[in-house]
């Protein structure tokens, strides 16, 4: 019969009855061949439901894995190993605290069985994360990617290239863009200018809406917009590229659609 050494948390005690429970439900069966088995269930400690795809494993005292398998959709598992001393059982499920018990001895032959209560344990969202989604989300609606995958081609930066990006102003992000110039406008000191072609001015759109421009000099996108409210830039450099809810008879030197958050 298998015995049970303890010198962990939690404690086990084999009865000839095998009725007795301290960490969790005991008992102990005789099996034919010389596998050392421990079987059981992982629960919900506070709801007493069962937790189906736990992690299970058996490590030695130095936390080496002997073997391992996981819970099925009744908490059930069944975990096979050889060891010559005790050893340790782990039990892990998501959004649920880990837990570590014994060590056991069981005989080459039977079979430990264990009932192993868990403590819920919330995840924890990193606010990067959700961030980025919405991020997603926003250029997801506004049409950003279906643009990208189509032939109209033109540029495209999302907010994962602007963090890469150095940026004071908002027209420094057009410096990386190939065929794009930002220019002093001469309306003033670090006023700028982005345009295209032989100094031809696209249209501006800020989350869908044109801006007016001056015929001159254009929207000025420094007065317009700052770097850190900006998750996407599209860059259409001639009238050919510029999709057709934006284009009109005034885009003949392309558009500049700027998404915010």
């Amino acid at each position: 019969m298998a015995g049970g050494d303890r010198w962990g948390v939690g404690a086990v005690v084999l009865s000839k009855a095998c009725g007795l429970l301290l960490v969790g439900l005991c008992a102990l069966q005789v099996l034919p061949g010389g596998a050392q088995v421990i079987s059981g269930i992982l629960v919900d400690s506070e709801t007493d439901t069962a937790i189906p795809f736990g992690d299970v494993a058996t490590v030695d005292s130095v936390m080496t894995a002997l073997s391992s398998t996981k819970s099925d959709l009744r908490g059930r598992f069944t975990i096979e190993y050889t060891a010559e001393t005790p050893v340790l059982l782990y039990a892990s499920a998501l959004s649920y605290r880990t837990y570590l018990d014994g060590p056991f001895r069981v005989v080459p032959g039977d079979t430990l069985f264990l009932e192993f209560r868990l403590d819920p344990q919330p995840l924890s969202v990193d606010s990067i994360f959700v961030s980025v989604e919405a991020r997603e989300q926003r250029l997801q609606m506004a049409g950003f990617y279906q643009r990208r995958r189509s032939a109209y081609g033109g540029a495209f930066l999302e907010y994962k290239d602007l963090e890469d990006i150095p940026a004071l102003r908002a027209s420094d992000y057009f410096m990386r863009i190939p065929g794009v110039s930002v220019v002093p406008d001469g309306g003033g000191a670090g006023r700028v200018r982005v345009t295209v072609r032989n100094g031809c001015s696209p249209n501006l759109f800020v989350d869908g809406v044109k801006l007016v421009r001056s015929r001159r000099n254009g929207v000025r996108i420094d007065e317009v917009v700052r770097p850190d409210q900006i998750v996407g830039i599209e860059v259409f450099r001639n009238s050919a590229q510029v999709p057709s809810q934006y284009d009109d008879m005034d885009s003949r030197c392309g558009a500049i659609l700027i998404w915010t958050h």
